[in-house]
């Protein structure tokens, strides 16, 4: 036996039909009309509302980015690694970007005695970030073994948790080569 709780209170084998306006028999077996949600409320067993599970991110928000660190080697013992956020993948010769956490394309060099040892491109995979790609970025730097980051535009969040991992941070002005950055600032030779 189904009872439908609608306007005018409890009905048995009932249901509110709106055109008409009258309750009309109703004999859909057990349990709420296909439109009420199958009894699971509107997030359809899903969690709050029609989005995630509590406290989950989007599907592969961080799962990217964890997956990419893990491909980049850690740094030479007594190499200084350096990332540079840029707008291309042309290694030394790529323009600094005007921002910092959504730039496409990371640059990461290796320096020894102040000389350039290696040089690794990377698509940023927090470029698209709904959100937090500040914070989530500066976090990924610090677990790639990063120890200075040139940029321009580093936001608060990003510039506070980088400094508190004891990674130096320099800015460099957009539309700069690498190699110039790298040699005004006299981190290479």
């Amino acid at each position: 036996m189904s009872y439908y709780y609608g306007r005018g209170g409890r009905r048995k084998n009932k249901k509110w039909d709106i055109q008409g306006d009258q309750w009309q028999d109703w004999s859909g077996g057990s349990g709420p009309p296909p439109w009420a949600g199958g009894g699971r409320g509107r997030g359809m067993g899903r969690g709050r509302g029609m989005g995630g599970k509590w406290g989950y991110p989007p599907p592969g928000y961080p799962q990217q980015f964890s997956q990419q660190a893990m491909s980049v080697k850690p740094p030479r013992p007594g190499a200084l690694r350096i990332a540079v956020t840029v707008m291309d993948d042309r290694g030394l010769d790529s323009l600094i970007a005007p921002m910092f956490a959504r730039a496409p394309y990371i640059v990461l060099v290796d320096v020894v005695n102040g000389e350039i040892v290696d040089t690794i491109v990377l698509p940023n995979a927090y470029a698209n970030a709904p959100q937090g790609a500040g914070m989530a970025f500066a976090q990924w730097l610090i677990g790639a073994g990063v120890r200075a980051v040139i940029g321009s535009n580093i936001g608060p969040n990003a510039a506070m948790a980088l400094q508190q991992a004891g990674i130096a941070l320099y800015s460099a002005p957009p539309n700069t080569r690498v190699i110039d950055a790298l040699r005004n600032l006299g981190l290479v030779k």
